[in-house]
């Protein structure tokens, strides 16, 4: 591999290099070696992910402490806390009934339960 254009071999160089030319690439076995860093590196962003999230939770309960506001009653779950792990179909109907109107009876429209049982349909 060359930075410089006036360097870099042409296709036909290229296609006469030993490397691709040649058995060179397939004398080493690497499929097992790939496949190893392969669920290593899958692994790891799954640990960061869960790791992050975490970090996202912890940090968003210290803001809310650091405002003095309640949180939610852990014992009573939002109407829509079960919508979302069903598919949005469902979630739909099921809110479509009951809490597709703001449930604390504001104006906000964040705390509309359409918007928190399917917050990524929103854009």
């Amino acid at each position: 591999m060359e930075k410089d254009p006036n360097n870099r071999y042409t296709c036909d160089q290229a296609l006469q290099h030993p490397w691709i030319a040649g058995d060179t690439a397939l004398d080493k076995n690497i499929h097992e070696s790939v496949s190893a860093q392969i669920k290593k590196n899958f692994a790891k962003s799954k640990w960061k992910q869960a790791f992050n999230a975490t970090a996202v939770v912890r940090h968003m309960r210290r803001l809310q402490l650091g405002t003095g506001q309640e949180g939610p009653n852990p014992t009573l779950p939002s109407p829509c806390r079960t919508h979302l792990l069903m598919p949005e179909e469902d979630a739909e109907a099921c809110c479509e009934g009951g809490c597709s109107q703001n449930v604390d009876g504001g104006a906000d429209p964040l705390s509309n339960c359409t918007y928190r049982c399917h917050p990524t349909s929103r854009v």
